[in-house]
């Protein structure tokens, strides 16, 4: 009994060290942008809402936010949006670089994900930038991560918002200061 007791001790104490090694970041306080060409009009839609998280280890990216937390600065179309509560796009990828957190200047990346925006997934490619500066105890860098996705409305299930529009849209994460998650 003691044996399975010490056994059981191990594995929990390995897991917690593994968990603790990685090297995960995150933020809340990015924002993202959906450019929509209406009528020969750039129409930004932007949530300052996003939950973005990035392991430097394996530079994968995860990103999340509600449609309700999007606004145009038209009502009627952010009364829409607001309705869609409990509706999110959702973006899982790789970033095509190791990232390294010494390296001050930007680094460019190609990347490959899948955007989930209701029942059907999307596999999206898109391409930025990540810049790294010391932090104030020179330990744990801060990063800014700038991400751009190619997709159409009708995938982000936005076309009956954006009647009239191009299908086509940019996705834009913007000015992202990723921070350990812990600190």
């Amino acid at each position: 009994m003691k044996t399975k007791i010490l056994l059981l001790f191990l594995i929990l104490h390995s897991s917690i060290i593994t968990i603790q090694a990685q090297q995960l970041y995150s933020t809340q306080q990015g924002d993202l942008a959906i450019s929509i060409t209406d009528h020969d009009t750039i129409r930004l839609m932007v949530s300052n809402e996003m939950l973005l998280t990035l392991d430097y280890e394996t530079s994968k990216i995860s990103l999340k936010v509600g449609y309700e937390t999007f606004r145009t600065q038209i009502d009627s179309r952010d009364a829409k949006l607001r309705a869609m509560k409990g509706t999110y796009l959702e973006y899982t990828g790789k970033l095509g670089i190791s990232i390294n957190t010494r390296n001050y200047g930007p680094q460019k990346y190609n990347m490959e994900g899948v955007l989930t925006t209701g029942n059907t997934p999307v596999t999206l490619q898109g391409n930025g930038s990540m810049t790294c500066m010391p932090a104030g105890d020179y330990a744990t860098p801060a990063c800014m991560l700038l991400v751009s996705l190619q997709t159409t409305l009708s995938v982000l299930h936005l076309n009956h918002i954006f009647t009239g529009a191009e299908d086509g849209v940019r996705i834009d994460v913007r000015q992202s200061i990723l921070k350990k998650i812990g600190d």
